[in-house]
């Protein structure tokens, strides 16, 4: 889980896939996401309870849904949700458009 979130420029663990959340915060953060236009690596954590702790470590957050950009834990549903509000989500889209070359897997 580590090294995925250090790697991809965009993760979003979630229940569910992105063409079928199963929870209503992962459909929201997925919504969100594609609102802003940014390309995420998408991980269904349902059924394993080893990825579900290690979010909880590295995160500090016990929520299934949560959102790692450039390495960095940004939040989870709500905190999407607002920050494609105020226009953030965007312009960390914009900023990680500049720094990673290669394209990103599509959530």
């Amino acid at each position: 889980m580590r090294a995925t979130v250090a790697t991809a420029s965009a993760v979003l663990f979630m229940a569910g896939t992105p063409q079928d959340p199963r929870s209503p915060a992962s459909y929201r953060a997925v919504a969100a996401l594609r609102l802003a236009e940014i390309d995420f690596l998408a991980i269904d954590v349902d059924a394993d309870l080893a990825t579900q702790r290690a979010l909880v470590a590295v995160s500090g957050s016990s929520t299934t849904t949560q959102f790692f950009a450039a390495g960095e834990f940004i939040g989870g549903c709500e905190v999407l949700i607002e920050m494609y509000r105020t226009g953030e989500l965007q312009r960390l889209r914009d900023a990680s458009a500049g720094r990673h070359a290669t394209p990103a897997l599509s959530g």
